[in-house]
């Protein structure tokens, strides 16, 4: 079930008009996303490049968070439930029966509410839900506000740090992928050229629109055609976003022995990213497909001087 709105110049409203999402596979992944769990999970919601058709590739596959009332009442798995608590989300990768394969994110609807706002661990997820999403299915309008209110917040918490990395002058559009690029810079990643770019465009005018009524809200207002003054960030506050971009990294790379638990063949799916976005295969050695954390750091680096993670 998903609420109504009407549409208008305040942020909830102009988030609203664009919160619902439903194409030709979003039931069946539902079904697929429920299956065996269906009185745990509260909403699910798709983010990524298959929300837009200007960001979608032929490789490209469905990136899903699966919102629960308890880890405990989801997972059947003791492990799931031990390392759900720290550092969340989890993320699994799923191939179906009927072929349909995805990304998704498991989150509670406690982790969800923390996971939005200051003090900000990490941008994980803050990162993900301050662009758009699109809600797929919820249990009720409780579940639905729940996520709107995720988004709300999440976007209203990166607000300062984008500023943050802004001279004093800068256009609405600067303002936008700044916040935009805030959850890549803090994350060590397959680089993708342009992902920002595409992300911007795929959605130009809601992003316009809803940044810069956010911007109202916060005392901000344009002197001219888009452009905004105003006086620099204090040095703290900046230092206060480049410690949060290297927090936000430090606790990435700790996530990854996560993936080992629960994603099957996670190095695979990794080292499957690094050849179709960027055509270099990479050839490991088994006993650094044995221990990969341990022996695999050599082959990373030489990914991060190639500029193929970042």
């Amino acid at each position: 079930m998903l609420s109504s709105g009407a549409v208008g110049d305040d942020p909830r409203s102009i988030l609203l008009a664009k919160l619902r999402h439903q194409d030709e596979l979003s039931d069946r992944f539902v079904a697929h996303l429920r299956a065996g769990h269906e009185d745990a999970v509260a909403a699910i919601v798709c983010y990524g490049s298959l929300l837009s058709s200007l960001t979608r590739t032929p490789t490209s596959y469905h990136d899903f968070y699966v919102i629960v009332d308890s880890l405990r009442g989801y997972h059947a798995r003791w492990r799931d439930r031990v390392v759900g608590g720290v550092l969340p989300p989890l993320i699994y990768y799923r191939t179906f029966d009927d072929g349909l394969r995805c990304k998704y994110c498991v989150l509670t609807r406690m982790q969800l509410a923390r996971e939005m706002g200051p003090p900000v661990r990490d941008l994980h997820n803050v990162g993900r839900f301050s662009k758009r999403v699109g809600v797929v299915w919820t249990r009720d309008d409780a579940a639905f506000e729940e996520v709107v209110a995720a988004c709300l917040h999440a976007a209203r918490t990166l607000v300062p740090h984008a500023l943050a990395l802004l001279g004093a002058r800068f256009t609405l559009d600067q303002f936008i992928r700044m916040l935009l690029s805030l959850s890549y810079l803090g994350e060590e990643r397959v680089a993708e050229e342009a992902k920002v770019d595409a992300l911007f465009a795929a959605e130009r005018d809601h992003y316009r629109r809803f940044y810069r009524a956010l911007l109202a809200e916060s005392g901000l207002h344009p002197i001219a055609a888009e452009t905004y003054e105003r006086p620099a960030a204090p040095l703290k506050e900046r230092r206060a976003t480049e410690r949060l971009l290297a927090r936000s990294r430090l606790r990435g790379q700790l996530r990854w022995p996560k993936y080992m638990v629960t994603v099957d063949n996670w190095l695979e799916v990794a080292l499957d990213k690094v050849e179709r976005h960027h055509g270099v295969r990479v050839e490991l050695s088994e006993r650094e497909r044995r221990w990969p954390l341990i022996f695999g750091w050599p082959k990373f680096l030489a990914l991060r001087r190639r500029g193929v993670v970042k």
